[in-house]
């Protein structure tokens, strides 16, 4: 399945929540004509990261586009982080139930690590966990 097909039911459901988003960053898996015109109509500013090249150097020119995939790019690392280092290659508990109580006691885990490592004295701007 094709990345930018999950954009329409994410939004749905961000929107059933009673939260309006007012970008959407992706990496180039979710770009797509189809993609741009759902969120378009949907007063979403895309910040997805086109295949064009040409396209992608224009879009590099603004600020928010080049802060926006840095941030999804520090949220991408960080999800590598807690997989490989704190889950592991391989989920080792058998059904969903198990698996789930494996993944959070393994994100609980990472947000303590990433907790020391901050000066206690300085608070941090924003924390990605």
């Amino acid at each position: 399945m094709h990345d930018s097909k999950l954009i329409k039911s994410c939004i749905e459901a961000i929107d059933k929540a009673g939260i309006k988003p007012d970008d959407l960053t992706g990496d180039r898996g979710f770009s797509a004509k189809s993609a741009e015109s759902y969120l378009q109509n949907k007063n979403v500013k895309s910040n997805i990261c086109p295949k064009n090249r040409k396209e992608l150097k224009n879009k590099l020119k603004s600020k928010k586009f080049k802060s926006a995939t840095n941030r999804r790019s520090q949220t991408e690392g960080r999800s590598g982080i807690l997989k490989i280092n704190f889950i592991g290659w391989v989920l080792k508990s058998k059904g969903f139930k198990n698996q789930e109580l494996q993944v959070a006691w393994s994100v609980i885990t990472h947000k303590q690590w990433v907790l020391t490592r901050f000066d206690t004295k300085e608070q941090p701007k924003y924390l990605v966990v």
